[in-house]
């Protein structure tokens, strides 16, 4: 996979041999403590990867960002095994890294407009 931070000296980012896709690969999982999905940055992998299916019919394709905050408001309200809890005073999720990716890019495949 390419995606736009493909950079030197760094190499190929969200590709088969970054860290991210290992652990989606192994079943990994996400632990969000006290933060929002404006910082998650697994929503990269879910463009990368959604990018480099469009580049395949179109070379020309532009890279597309979604909104975080609106891809995590869905993600709440529809993750599938998304645990909610407290660790210590933070409010807290943890929720499979591949069910998240997979059912956000059956959600941007769709119809990616509203999520932009």
């Amino acid at each position: 996979m390419v995606s736009p931070w493909d950079q030197l000296p760094w190499g190929r980012t969200y590709g088969t041999q970054y860290p991210m896709w290992k652990a989606y690969e192994a079943g990994g999982k996400v632990l969000m403590l006290g933060v929002d999905y404006s910082s998650s940055t697994y929503i990269h992998l879910v463009e990368t990867i959604w990018w480099n299916r469009r580049l395949k019919n179109d070379p020309a394709e532009k890279y597309i960002g979604f909104n975080r905050n609106k891809i995590g408001a869905y993600w709440d309200a529809n993750g599938k095994n998304l645990r909610w809890g407290k660790v210590g005073l933070a409010d807290s999720r943890l929720f499979s890294i591949r069910s998240y990716v997979d059912e956000l890019l059956r959600l941007v495949q769709a119809n990616p407009q509203p999520w932009k």
